[in-house]
C-alpha cells in the first residue's frame, strides 16, 4: 500500500511518518488493521534479501487498504480504467470494498505542498532553485 511521508520542510519531524529515501515504509498497524508479524517478517527478510532499505511507518493514524481486506475480505483503490467503468466486475460483489485512489489527500498535507510550490515557483523567477529540486 502507500502512504504519505509528510516529511516537508514546515510538517514537525514527529507529525512525519516517513521520510523520503529511506526506503518503502512497512505498516506495522493503522487505526483499522494490524498487519500479521509472519506477513511483516515475510517483507522484512524480501527486502534484506534484495537489499532494499526499509522503513517502518511512524504513527498508526489512517488507514491502510489492510483494512478494508481484513473487514470486508477484499478492498481495491486501483482500477484498470479510472473511473472506475460502471460494468467493472467487482462491482456486485458482496464482500469488496472499493474506493478511489486519492492517496495523500489530507488538509496539511494538500496545504503544505501548495505553500511549497508557490515558494519553489518564487525562487526560480528570481533565479534560484526550488525548495525540493529533483534533479
Amino acid at each position: 500500500d502507500t502512504t504519505t511521508a509528510n516529511d516537508m520542510g514546515m510538517v514537525d519531524s514527529h507529525k512525519q511518518v516517513t521520510r523520503c529515501g529511506d526506503g518503502p515504509a512497512l505498516t506495522i498497524m493503522d487505526r483499522r488493521a494490524i498487519i500479521p508479524q509472519t506477513m511483516r517478517k515475510l517483507a522484512m527478510n524480501a527486502a534484506q534479501k534484495h537489499g532494499i532499505p526499509v522503513q517502518m511507518k511512524r504513527g498508526n493514524s489512517g488507514g491502510t487498504d489492510a483494512g478494508e481486506i481484513q473487514l470486508t475480505g477484499a478492498g481495491v483503490d486501483v482500477y484498470e480504467t479510472e473511473p472506475i467503468l460502471p460494468d467493472n466486475p467487482l462491482i456486485p460483489l458482496a464482500n469488496t470494498v472499493m474506493t478511489p485512489h486519492v492517496s495523500a489527500l489530507t488538509y496539511e498535507t494538500n496545504y503544505n505542498g501548495g505553500i511549497i510550490c508557490a515558494q519553489s515557483i518564487v525562487n526560480v523567477l528570481n533565479g534560484g532553485k526550488p525548495l525540493y529540486p529533483l534533479w
